[in-house]
């Protein structure tokens, strides 16, 4: 006698939300079907710069005891989501350590859902911006293993706007 299980797994994507310093609160947003079973559970985590739980449903999960102690009381999930599918996260009072990636799971029954949420923080001051992503291919640097440092060359036509940045990324997409 042999069981056969099937696990689906759906990852949506990603979806950027931005908050301003000082708000009351923002919403880290993520949906799923309607009428959701009863057995339903919800994580909220964020894999970086370790990784940490946010917020567990139920209260009865083994994860609950590992909520991060900083978001205790400040985040909270819609009470009807099962009927909703509606399991967006609302985290009140944003700080600047909230800036960075939130990743939703939902598991339900033999389903698993993930949707990743980014949060920028944007200090007063600031205003919020659309980024310009421009790929630039360079050509090939070398430096001699002695030396501590190398000119990587870059110049633009258009002037950038005031707060505008220049942000240098390596081959892994990691800011260098």
């Amino acid at each position: 006698v042999s069981a056969h299980f099937v696990l689906y797994f759906l990852s949506v994507g990603q979806q950027e939300v931005e908050v301003t310093e000082g708000s009351d609160s923002v919403v880290l947003p993520c949906r799923t079907s309607a009428d959701l079973p009863k057995g339903t559970s919800v994580e909220w985590t964020r894999p970086e710069p370790r990784s940490m739980f946010i917020y567990v449903f139920p209260n009865t999960s083994k994860h609950f005891a590992q909520q991060n102690r900083d978001y205790c009381g400040r985040t909270e999930m819609n009470k009807d989501f099962l009927r909703t599918g509606d399991v967006s996260l609302t985290l009140m009072y944003p700080r600047d350590g909230d800036d960075g990636r939130y990743v939703c799971t939902v598991h339900r029954d033999q389903d698993v859902l993930r949707d990743t949420v980014v949060l920028k923080y944007v200090k007063k001051g600031q205003s919020i911006r659309s980024e310009l992503l421009i790929k630039v291919k360079a050509p090939l640097v070398k430096v001699d293993p002695w030396e501590k440092s190398g000119l990587l060359p870059c110049r633009t036509r258009v002037c950038l706007p005031g707060g505008g940045r220049v942000e240098w990324r390596d081959g892994e997409n990691r800011t260098v």
